[in-house]
Formats: C-alpha cells, structure tokens, sequence
C-alpha cells in the first residue's frame, strides 16, 4: 500500500497589462512595489523556490524548492510576466517541470491561455483558448502538457472535449463537482454533495466515446490550507494530512488544491509549512508526489459523472460570471451583482456581431479562419513572428498591407478573448479594476473593428452595456463609465508620437524607441532653442501596423514638457501633457528634467526633485513625476521610503496654487506609508505663499 500526498499550486493573477501599450503601471495598492505581480512574486513565488525549512530551535536546518516536490500550473500571462521580471523564478519553475534525465517530471500542467469560463466560451473560442494553452506550454517547457487546469475549474462535457482533441489528458476538480461514481462493472453510486472517494482518479466519458481522466482535490483539506489556519503550525498541518490518509489497504492520493498564492501572499511564511509538512511526511513514508507523476503508475478505473456546469468558486454553477447569483467577493451590504448579466451580454453580442466580418476579412489569406486563430497560438506564445506566420499560412509571401490587414484582425480576435477574463465578473462592483481591463480590451476591438473593416459596433455595444449599474454609484450607468474610465485612456499612435515627443525635447530618448507594444524612428527632426519638430515613424509591433505622425514638443516649466501630434493631412493637434502620459515616460522626462542626464537613476532624480521644491513653487507636474519615481524605483527599501518621504512634505509646503494642491489628493497613500502628515481634505488646505 503507499500513500501519498500532492499539493497542487493553481499560480495565477489576473491579467494587468494595458492592453493598448502592453505594459503594466503601477498600482499604488501594491506599494511599496511597482504592482502587485512584483509583490506577490516577492512574498510568494520566489519564496517558495527557497523555502526554509526550520530546526526545533528555530535554526535554518535547510531549503526547500516547493515547485519541485509539488504539482503547479502557471497562467500563460503570470508565466510571461515571470519571465521577463524575474528569470530566476522562471528557471526554477521550468527545471521543477522536467525530472531527472531532462524528461518531463509530471509536476507542470497547463492552462488555457486566458483564465475565461469555458463552459460559457463559444465552442470556437474554446477550442482557441485550450488550443493556445498547448502553444504557450510547449514554448516554455520545451514538451507537451499532459494535464490541463481549467480556470475557476469551471468545467461541462464540451469542455473536457476541448482538452481531449488538444492531447490533454487530464485535469483537476473538486468533490463538490461530482455527481455519482462506478467501480468496474459495478452500479452507479451518488456521491453528491462531497461523497466522492478523492483518494482514486475517475474517468469521465465524453460524447465522442472518448474520455478524459479527473483527480478530485480534498475538499475540506483543501478549503482549510486556504481559508482556515492549518498553515499557522506545520505540526498540525502534518497531523491534518495524517488523519485524512486512510488504511484500507489500497493505494490512495490526497491532493490538496488550492491557489498557489496561498502559501506565502495569503497566509505569510505558509511556504515554510508546505516545505516542512512535505519533509515530515516523507520522512513518515508517506510519497510526496505530483499529478503526472502519480496518474503515471495509477491509471483510473472507476468512472464519475460530473455535476455539468459547474466550479470551485460559485455554489450555481457558473452563475457567478453572467448573473446575480450571491457568489461574489468584496461585497457591502446592500450591493448587487446585477450588472454581470450586461457586461456578459455585451460581449457575447460584441464576438457573435464581428464572427463573420472578422472571417470574410481573412478567409482569403487564410483559407479556414479558425485553422489560423488556432495557430496564431505559436505567435502569442513567442515562437514564430508575426510576418512569417502569415506568410506560412498564406503558403506565398504577403505584401506589407495584406500582412498588416491579417494581423490587425487575429490581434482583434486576441483583445476579444482577453475581455472574457473571468476576473471582469468575479469581484463585487462593475467599476473594479478587473472589468475595467475587460472594457478597454473591449475598446481596442472596437477600435479595430472600425479602422480595419469600416463597422462602427460601438452603438450597439453601449446599448447593452448601458443596463450594468454601479453599486458606489448607482447613478453611473455603463454608458457613462465607458466615458469617464474607457474613452479617456485610448492610446493610438499620435498619443505614442506624443511622447516620444515629450522624451525627445527633455533628452532622455534616443531613435529608434520602442515603449511597450510600440516602436518609434525619427524621420525628419528639428530642434531649435529647447523645441522639437518634424515627424516620426510609429510602428504597432503585433500588427506591423506603420503610421508618420508629425509632432512638436517643448519643455515647460521646472519638470514639464507639452508635445503636440497629428496625421498628415489632419488639421487638429493632439495637445500631450507630461501627466497625460504613462508612467515610465514621466519618470524618463522628470529624471532627464532634473538632472540633465537621460539615464539617471530614479532615486536620485526623486532627490534632486526635493532640492528643487525648496526653491519654487510646485507645479502640476510635480506630483505626477514623484509617483512616476517612487514607481520606477520600486521596489523600495525603508531608506527609500523615507526619501519619498522627504520629497512628499516638501511637495506638499510647496503647492501654491489650486490646480497643484488638487494634484496632492492622489499622493495620500504615499504620505501614508512615508508616515508624512498630510491634508485630510483638500478644501481645507490653505494656499502657502510663494516664500521659498
């Protein structure tokens, strides 16, 4: 009989890219750090690649890869992210996937490629999501995945259909989501509600005569490492774990799921536990082990009918992500969720409305439009470029249009996905954060839809927005938070001319430039007394998509600079404000501004920002090139903090006039951290006179 343990780490964060740049800003929330995937990554990731394993006497008796001794998925857009920002988690994560000799240790599975629910995914987007997991998998380990973690493990017969034709073997499911089970030749048995035996794995028959093989988490186990304090004290960890193994004779798994944050982010230190559990009950034989590693020498036999649709994290199936269901996080008495049902109708009318523009557009470069969508994975996950993808598919080499024209239509179809993220449903109110990224990949759809195929769908997508209301302000309807929080964050390539304009004039940039999902050449340059003229090239690099833009910029003030933009043959500027622009742009020029270098260090910068401050009286710019700072630097340490600290109260006795102490309202948590007396209200703050 062996016995043994799995603990499986679902690692995933919820997409934070802006989806017109690319890139993340900061988030003050995750402070003293960038954003929230450096901070999570700081407290939970990279600790659990070195997790310390303690002596009775509180000595380091040694250190423990907890991705080598578990089972993990990582979410295409965490794993990007991990690999571009911190390659030492990366490479531990992806040797923890292979096992002795290079071959594959069972420990990595996949996931689809954007963390939507795919029971209410369209049969195509489905087979696109599991379709560009595979892709992304294979770009990064090197191997096929053999199991699939569904998000939210929301999951229906199509579902696990999908993962059978991509190759998936395998996934994960909790107690709750079984219906009732058989033994060979046996009778069907109900084991509703939490009944299932987890110590086996299942078959799950699939309509094609195929089947697909489910292991089932232990559910109470499982809920308390996440929810309860059974990683306060690894003792009782360990003794938990114990109990729950059974003596029957048989060999049996206990697989503890829950989301790989857990064990460091949620619960501080609770990496230690995992590692020092992991230790104790190997040393009780008991096998610590993953999924693939197990399912290898134990093949399923039983069969289970599932609970279909349905999921970990909603009691009503998959309500959560289109309905009103009561299932919701962050939520104030009084609120209501009713807004779910627009946002999800919306879309879904937004994907079914542009299918078949979308598919006549490439349908002659193409052939089968899904066969490409499909295969545009390769380029998703990095592994083939755009031009040569195209021109593969195409079987011929393309003109530039005709390669811009595709591509700008696949890169529709990916902002579309993206909006379907699941988080946009999850959280309490329609004004969160999380649908908010929905809404704006939801713009750049629109965007493209109308520059690329001439169909202005805007109108018909407000109209079933509009019905989604805000619980802070039930007032705001859909329509007007697409104004106020979509409408105003539109990037295009005159606003990308803009800035580059604004780092040209201050000398922090140099042609060619690229600033996130953009590359910028000069073509025709001049600059005269401390202004800048002429054009430049911008180029889209997923879609190759090149525009000229003419610009102008000068500085202004002590920190600021003004650029303005436009198309040929456009007779409207575009006016761009330093503070108009994102935050590595604004660092750039308040750095370059202060200390007359183009590649100054940002604490410094954030010091001569001090000295300066003493000596003038604040501009509205001011507050704008702090943050940006204090972001750049991030993440930062207490000496640091407290030379934001400095540069804060300066600030705040500097502010002279009424547009720059209004600028100090989004500086309160700072002060806060920094320990900085601040204004309770603005409307008491009372104008200092320019004495410096």
């Amino acid at each position: 009989m062996t016995l043994a343990v799995c603990f499986h780490l679902h690692c995933y964060q919820p997409p934070r890219a802006d989806p017109w740049l690319e890139v993340i800003e900061p988030e003050p929330s995750a402070f003293p750090y960038h954003d929230w995937n450096q901070r999570i990554t700081a407290e939970c990731y990279r600790p659990n690649t070195v997790a310390a394993v303690l002596a009775s006497d509180r000595r380091l008796r040694a250190s423990c890869d907890n991705f080598a001794i578990a089972s993990f998925d990582l979410v295409g857009t965490l794993h990007g992210w991990l690999a571009s920002n911190a390659p030492d988690v990366d490479s531990v994560v992806r040797s923890a996937a292979r096992g002795e000799g290079g071959r594959p240790s069972g420990a990595a599975l996949a996931a689809p490629a954007i963390h939507a629910i795919l029971p209410l995914a369209s049969p195509e987007d489905r087979d696109v999501l599991v379709a560009w997991g595979v892709a992304d998998f294979k770009a990064r380990f090197g191997f096929s995945p053999e199991g699939m973690w569904l998000p939210e493990t929301a999951v229906d017969l199509d579902t696990l259909a999908a993962l059978a034709r991509h190759g998936i073997g395998f996934t994960v499911l909790m107690p709750e989501q079984a219906r009732r089970v058989r033994a060979p030749g046996g009778d069907w048995l109900d084991v509703s509600g939490e009944k299932i035996d987890p110590s086996r794995p299942y078959l799950v028959a699939l309509p094609d005569g195929g089947s697909m093989t489910v292991v089932f988490g232990h559910g109470p186990l499982s809920r308390e490492v996440a929810f309860g304090a059974l990683l306060d004290d690894g003792a009782s960890f360990v003794h938990a774990i114990r109990a729950a193994l059974a003596t029957t004779g048989d060999d049996e798994l206990i697989a503890i799921v829950s989301d790989g944050e857990t064990y460091g982010h949620h619960h501080q230190f609770g990496e230690m536990a995992l590692a020092w559990a992991a230790r104790e009950l190997s040393a009780e034989n008991v096998e610590v082990t993953n999924l693939g590693a197990w399912l290898e020498d134990h093949p399923p036999a039983w069969e289970v009918e599932l609970v279909t649709p349905s999921s970990w994290s909603c009691a009503h199936g998959v309500e959560r992500w289109r309905s009103d269901c009561g299932c919701t996080t962050g939520s104030q008495p009084g609120w209501n969720q009713s807004w779910r049902a627009p946002l999800r109708e919306a879309l879904d009318w937004l994907r079914s409305t542009l299918a078949e523009p979308v598919a006549v557009g490439v349908r002659p470069l193409f052939g089968d439009p899904l066969a490409a969508l499909v295969d545009y994975g390769v380029v998703v996950a990095g592994q083939e470029a755009p031009e040569a993808f195209v021109a593969r598919r195409a079987g011929r080499p393309c003109s530039d249009a005709e390669t811009t024209h595709a591509l700008e239509l696949l890169e529709l179809q990916r902002h579309l996905l993206s909006a379907f993220t699941s988080c946009a449903w999850f959280f309490a109110d329609v004004t969160g954060v999380e649908t908010l990224l929905s809404l704006w990949h939801a713009a750049v759809v629109l965007d493209t839809a109308e520059r690329v195929l001439g169909l202005d769908v805007a109108a018909g997508f407000l109209e079933r927005l509009d019905g989604a209301r805000s619980n802070l302000d039930p007032t705001l309807t859909g329509r007007d938070l697409w104004a106020r929080s979509v409408e105003t964050r539109r990037v295009d390539a005159t606003a990308i001319a803009g800035a580059f304009a604004l780092e040209l004039v201050a000398g922090s940039v140099r042609s060619p430039a690229r600033r996130g999902a953009w590359t910028v050449t000069s073509r025709d340059l001049e600059m005269v007394a401390g202004r800048v003229s002429g054009a430049v090239i911008v180029e889209h690099t997923p879609t190759l998509r090149s525009v000229v833009v003419e610009i102008q910029a000068e500085c202004t003030g002590a920190v600021g600079a003004l650029a303005r933009s436009r198309t040929p043959g456009d007779d409207r500027w575009r006016d761009t404000r330093l503070a108009d622009t994102d935050s590595d742009v604004i660092a750039r020029v308040g750095a370059a501004r202060l200390t007359g270098r183009a590649d100054a260090d940002p604490l410094l910068a954030l010091r001569c920002l001090t000295a300066s401050l003493r000596t003038r009286p604040a501009e509205i710019d001011d507050a704008a090139v702090l943050v940006a700072l204090v972001a750049a630097a991030a993440p930062l340490q207490s000496r640091e903090i407290d030379a934001m600290g400095a540069a804060l109260a300066v600030l705040r006795d500097a502010s002279v006039s009424e547009e720059t102490i209004q600028a100090l309202g989004a500086l309160a948590p700072f002060a806060t951290a920094a320990s900085v007396e601040w204004p309770s209200s603005l409307a008491g703050y009372e104008l200092a006179p320019p004495n410096h």
